[in-house]
């Protein structure tokens, strides 16, 4: 149900969306983003789990998921904004990004250091 949802409904809507986003090419390249890479995520995700590769199926998940929780941060990241008396439309085109690239390279840094780790221990 997951997959059908986001393959054939979130992302869909989302890249519409994305192409209304205001704040110029900025904003709208970071929600296209966003969309893009949570197809290919969850696509990936997919085929893993048909080809019963199932820790890269599970890896590839927790990205789709980490990107799905875009919205929860980009909302997170407007609250802190307008504490800080951002500029409205700065902070728009900076949560385009921040709201889910961060997320994202975190979990790619985590699952490098888990595979060196993993690596040490088996020498």
């Amino acid at each position: 149900v997951y997959v059908v949802v986001i393959l054939l409904l979130a992302v869909p809507s989302g890249l519409m969306m994305a192409f209304k986003a205001v704040g110029g090419v900025a904003s709208i390249a970071g929600f296209a983003a966003l969309a893009i890479a949570t197809w290919i995520t969850t696509w990936i995700a997919y085929r893993q789990a048909r080809r019963h590769q199932f820790q890269s199926h599970q890896e590839w998940m927790v990205r789709s998921y980490l990107l799905i929780c875009s919205a929860v941060l980009l909302r997170l990241f407007a609250l802190i904004a307008t504490d800080l008396a951002f500029d409205a439309m700065l902070a728009y085109r900076l949560s385009a990004w921040l709201s889910w690239m961060p997320s994202l390279i975190a979990y790619e840094i985590y699952l490098r250091y888990r595979r060196r780790v993993s690596i040490r221990n088996v020498a």
